[in-house]
């Protein structure tokens, strides 16, 4: 909301340190022409956690950002943001395999791999493992095969969502439960979305688009 971004913005200029570290770790959710305007005004901030933080929002390759992330490179996390910052499709698909091959557990790290080299190899295996990944997994699998037109397939894997996905996870469901199956189908679904979730504004969202003639 403009509230909330207000509020970010205020605290990125206060004289609090850890107002502006909780400000900047925020960032990734502000639209992108504010994040950039906001992230680079942080980039010279007394503190390195917070340049490092700002440097990530933006997708600055900042020397400190890379050498915080290889200083991590034990974990996913640092090669997934690695890969973020590379320029180059290519540089970002060898970063990913590398962070999957110490790291085969971090899922993000299959779900870029796949958007970036359309390797879907080990997002399949991810999205038939049981973790907390899975339905991240699962949504990322599904909006794959709807782009190349497989339709049903990319139900299924939204379906499968259903307990315990997010927001973004059953409107997925709902709308392509829709479109594959009809509109019958889709307010059921919809239905049975809100039941579970009663105050999804998401959810809500969708059902006054479908209600508006």
């Amino acid at each position: 909301s403009r509230a909330a971004q207000q509020v970010i913005a205020e605290n990125l200029a206060s004289d609090d340190e850890w107002l502006r570290y909780g400000a900047v770790s925020a960032l990734p959710a502000v639209p992108p022409a504010l994040r950039a305007k906001l992230g680079e005004t942080m980039l010279d901030d007394p503190r390195r956690a917070i340049r490092v933080r700002a440097a990530r929002a933006i997708g600055r390759a900042t020397p400190e950002v890379l050498e915080a992330e290889r200083a991590n490179a034990f974990s996913g996390d640092a090669w997934l943001n690695l890969g973020a910052l590379a320029q180059d499709p290519k540089e970002a698909e060898a970063l990913y395999r590398r962070g999957l091959a110490i790291d085969p557990a971090f899922v993000p790290l299959a779900i870029n791999l796949a958007d970036v080299s359309g390797d879907e190899g080990p997002l399949v295996a991810a999205a038939h493992e049981d973790s907390p990944w899975t339905n991240d997994a699962r949504y990322a699998l599904g909006l794959s095969q709807w782009r190349r037109g497989e339709k049903r397939a990319a139900l299924e894997n939204f379906r499968a969502t259903r307990d315990g996905g997010v927001d973004a996870h059953l409107v997925a469901w709902c709308l392509a439960e829709r479109e594959v199956n009809g509109a019958d189908a889709g307010w059921r679904v919809l239905d049975l979305c809100q039941a579970s979730r009663p105050g999804s504004s998401a959810l809500r969202a969708l059902r006054a688009g479908w209600s508006t003639p």
